[in-house]
């Protein structure tokens, strides 16, 4: 209990560091970290990237790159459109 407690305090002052708010894409990022990083949805960034990740999967945006056959600029400027895809879709 103790440790849950711990990890969800160090996630959340992790989460509200500006640092780790929409920062520059990197190729050891998963699509749930960059989820969060630009607090969008991450049900709606994997639909707009045509992802099926399955619970569990920890798929890099190197690791989808190399899978689309992108170069990783390439896949980030995918990324960024997907970002923007979901931040621009009505919710509700």
């Amino acid at each position: 209990m103790v440790l849950f407690g711990g990890r969800a305090v160090y996630l959340a002052i992790y989460w509200s560091d500006p640092a780790h708010v929409a920062q520059t894409l990197e190729p050891w990022m998963t699509p749930r970290y960059v989820a969060r990083s630009y607090q969008v949805d991450l049900h709606g960034l994997t639909a707009a990237l045509g992802l099926a990740v399955k619970p569990g999967d920890r798929p890099t945006l190197e690791a989808l790159a190399r899978h689309e056959g992108l170069s990783f600029a390439d896949y980030a400027a995918k990324v960024r459109q997907a970002i923007d895809t979901v931040r621009a879709a009505p919710h509700g």
